[in-house]
């Protein structure tokens, strides 16, 4: 919207807590969502009746939990035992020393083999399973993260009146 000879100027916020949200049906609690819709616009004269100026901001920020059930390493693999592993279409996986390029016996790495750097970044990186069958590698580690969800947005828009009958206007978004 283009500016005009007087000061305008608006804000708003729209907040929206937890405790405003339905518990779901099949929940036992309410899910916990945070939302805030903020935002301001102010225009006005820069040379009274020939340049106007307006600006507007709005910012939006959506904070919620989600329980991602995430694939690890099972305490096996991550010993180097992989005797357990399967395929997707349900075959034995067969590691290979590749040094020799010769299975490993028993389908596990020797613990002489195994990297200790490696070993520290597993440890710090990847947290134990805490979810299903522990020898499973699929879907084996649940917990609650917070998600965030923003965004930010500033329009300025500057008018010229050239004449009565011909005007010229800029935007930036």
């Amino acid at each position: 919207k283009g500016g005009e000879n007087t000061l305008h100027g608006s804000a708003f916020w729209y907040y929206t807590p937890t405790s405003l949200f339905a518990r779901p049906y099949f929940s036992s609690a309410r899910p916990f969502i945070l939302q805030n819709d903020y935002g301001a616009s102010l225009s006005g004269p820069i040379l009274k009746n020939k340049t106007f100026y307006s600006v507007a901001f709005e910012g939006f920020s959506y904070h919620t939990a989600a329980v991602p059930n995430l694939n690890l390493p099972s305490q096996r693999v991550r010993a180097g035992d992989f005797s357990q592993v399967k395929s997707a279409s349900g075959q034995s996986v067969t590691i290979k020393d590749p040094l020799t390029n010769i299975p490993f016996a028993g389908n596990a790495i020797p613990s002489s083999r195994l990297n200790p750097t490696a070993l520290l970044i597993q440890n710090r990186f990847y947290p134990p399973t805490n979810f299903g069958d522990p020898e499973s590698v699929v879907g084996n580690y649940r917990a609650a993260v917070k998600q965030v969800q923003s965004k930010q947005q500033v329009d300025v828009r500057v008018d010229h009146q050239l004449s009565l009958e011909n005007s010229l206007f800029t935007r930036f978004d």
